[in-house]
């Protein structure tokens, strides 16, 4: 995930990368799901505590969810809860668990 990058060009990546870590034969849940997602941002330079410039957060859970609509679950409907927030660390990515 890199600093400016569209949310569904960052969606995209996180599915092709979701794709090669699931084990064999997972099977998308079924029932009410909770999100939490993580996404994480280079510092480059900025002194701000928490990305502000970055695309915003509704973007990327937007993004994000519609991924891992028929794979992490069957549809998106099934999202009961979603907790996000973004930050800067060492290493950009997105986590997510449910």
């Amino acid at each position: 995930m890199s600093g400016r990058a569209h949310p569904n060009t960052l969606g995209v990546r996180f599915r092709r990368a979701l794709d090669t870590t699931l084990p064999a034969g997972y099977r998308p849940l079924e029932g009410p799901v909770v999100l939490r997602l993580r996404f994480v941002f280079g510092r480059g330079g900025t002194k701000l505590a928490v990305p502000v410039n970055e695309p915003a957060l509704e973007e990327l859970v937007r993004s994000v969810t519609h991924e891992l609509a028929g794979v992490a679950y069957a549809d998106a409907r099934q999202v009961a809860a979603i907790h996000a927030g973004k930050e800067y660390g060492n290493v950009n990515g997105i986590e997510a668990r449910w």
